[in-house]
């Protein structure tokens, strides 16, 4: 609407109003998001030279903030940031930051540059004395620190978040704890779907039913996987999925066709499952190639999401090698 009035400071003032924190790094409607983008820059486009640099920042900042899952858009998101900076702005740093973190998945193994851009979140957002942006910066924290293997120091940003959402109100920030707690605490209930996170909740029950049998199969308890429509996450889960049920050629077929995970929270993991598979089949190609995209997260777990588990990546990599080098 704001765009068929021909002002484009005015659609870049709508545009850059759409501040929603991301926390997820799938979109809970991408078709939204696309159009979400195309208007940020059709803004930028237009905007005069004397248009304020906010402005400019809270567009580049929308556009890296919806291209999540892609880490296509990590110039923009830079330049959002380093404009932020200049304002010396803490709601404004809270929005670049975050966006930063939503294109800060260009390869496996980036944790401790999540870790650190969440810490900058959190600090930020208690200049601005918002609550939305402190938990904000502190799922991030707990998401971090679980893929660095620093389940306490986990706990503690979980504990924080609990405290935080129940004085703000923000009950939806509990239902990420909830999962880092059945993942890594055992408490006795899987957090129930909200209806409000399709990006987070779609396939996500069938991701964990998998994981948590491969984890207990690692553990010696068994190796049959559970039968789970793979849905949104089929291309990653059906090559283990086939292999385990005994129809190798469908599982070679699935590995070699499987397209490179989304750049998200579950990079590390969906890797791991592809890797798991190649394993089992004794495939030296698509061990390679697992291989070479987890090889820079040998020191991290393969759980950066704080949901979805598969343990150390370094246990993947020393079994990947021998087939990989063949």
């Amino acid at each position: 609407a704001a765009e068929q009035l021909g002002d484009p400071r005015l659609t870049a003032q709508v545009v850059g109003a759409f501040e929603a924190p991301g926390i997820w790094t799938r979109s809970d409607d991408e078709g939204h998001a696309a159009h979400i983008v195309a208007a940020a820059e059709r803004a930028l486009a237009r905007l005069s030279s004397d248009a304020p640099e906010r402005l400019r920042a809270r567009l580049l900042a929308t556009i890296a903030m919806e291209s999540r899952g892609t880490a296509s858009r990590l110039a923009e998101a830079r330049e959002a940031e380093s404009l932020a900076w200049d304002f010396q702005d803490p709601f404004l740093q809270c929005l670049t930051q975050s966006a930063l973190v939503m294109q800060s998945f260009g390869r496996a193994g980036l944790a401790a540059e999540r870790n650190e851009l969440g810490h900058t979140i959190t600090n930020a957002a208690r200049d601005a004395e918002s609550e939305t942006y402190e938990i904000t910066g502190l799922l991030v924290q707990m998401q971090a620190a679980s893929a660095l293997d620093r389940i306490d120091e986990a706990r503690g940003h979980a504990d924080a978040i609990d405290r935080l959402a129940q004085f703000s109100q923000r009950s939806l920030a509990t239902v990420f704890t909830g999962w880092f707690r059945w993942t890594f605490d055992g408490a006795s209930a899987r957090p129930a779907p909200t209806g409000q996170m399709p990006g987070f909740e779609e396939g996500i029950v069938a991701l964990d039913d998998v994981t948590r049998a491969l984890r207990g199969a690692a553990r010696g308890v068994g190796r049959s996987l559970p039968s789970v429509d793979s849905a949104s996450y089929a291309p990653w889960l059906d090559p283990i999925l086939l292999t385990r049920s005994g129809r190798r050629d469908d599982a070679l077929a699935a590995l070699r066709d499987a397209p490179d995970p989304p750049k998200g929270l579950l990079l590390e993991a969906l890797w791991c499952l592809l890797a798991e598979a190649a394993i089992e089949l004794d495939d030296p190609a698509s061990a390679r190639r697992c291989n070479d995209a987890l090889t820079p997260a040998r020191g991290e777990r393969a759980a950066g999401s704080a949901v979805i588990d598969l343990g150390p990546v370094a246990s993947y990599l020393d079994r990947l090698a021998p087939i990989a080098t063949r």
